[in-house]
């Protein structure tokens, strides 16, 4: 068996550097390594483009590590060399690994977004903690601590739901709203034709603050000031 055998080529500074092998010869390349001076380009994964003498193209490799932009690194393909997928995320297979940092410096910040019918899952054994100016956590038994300023949503008692035709909250303890760290009013708008409606346990009224001011209880009841 012939010996392996290095071949150098010197640097084009180009896009694109070319090796043709010798005609007439059973060559087998059992790796091919560049030197890349990425400092003057945009981020970018090296392409290794195996041709016959024909042209005609019969292997394409392109590296999985992306070189960052202004950077200067190195690519290697060989046989049998597996993939380095460290810093990489890659779609439609499992991304398995120690941890996970994903940062922006951008203004648009980091958008998850699914196409319906699709979802947005986040799973975790202990704790998942999102931080902005205020913070939320979720924790694994899926108790929700979301606190906006002085906003606090603890889920363990209480749950918000959004939905089309409004806004709900419900609970199975009691609720507090406590401005004494902020402000010195809490202020519920209604909207005009709208009210303010307090419920029974069955879902029926027993206390109604309409738009214009007027104030409406149950029938035979009456409201008393004796706190």
């Amino acid at each position: 068996m012939a010996q392996p055998r290095s071949i150098n080529l010197p640097g084009s500074r180009a896009r694109t550097q070319q090796y043709e092998l010798a005609p007439g010869l059973a060559q087998y390349v059992q790796a091919v390594y560049v030197e890349v001076d990425n400092t003057a380009g945009s981020s970018t994964r090296p392409l290794l483009t195996l041709s016959e003498q024909s042209g005609v193209v019969i292997a394409k490799k392109r590296q999985d590590a992306p070189i960052p932009a202004g950077t200067s690194d190195s690519a290697t393909w060989a046989l049998r060399l597996e993939a380095d997928l460290s810093g990489v995320i890659r779609f439609d297979v499992d991304n398995i690994g120690g941890s996970l940092n994903v940062e922006t410096t951008g203004a648009a910040g980091i958008i998850f977004y699914a196409d319906a019918p699709g979802q947005i899952q986040l799973h975790s054994e202990s704790l998942i903690v999102i931080e902005s100016d205020g913070d939320m956590r979720i924790d694994a038994d899926g108790q929700l601590l979301a606190s906006f300023g002085q906003t606090i949503i603890d889920t363990d008692s209480t749950t918000l739901r959004s939905q089309a035709s409004g806004t709900e909250l419900d609970s199975r303890g009691p609720i507090t709203l406590d401005t004494s760290a902020g402000s010195s009013r809490i202020t519920l708008r209604v909207p005009n034709g709208a009210s303010v409606e307090v419920q029974d346990s069955a879902n029926n009224p027993i206390f109604r603050v309409n738009s214009d001011g007027s104030l409406q209880g149950k029938t035979g009841k009456a409201l008393t000031f004796n706190l």
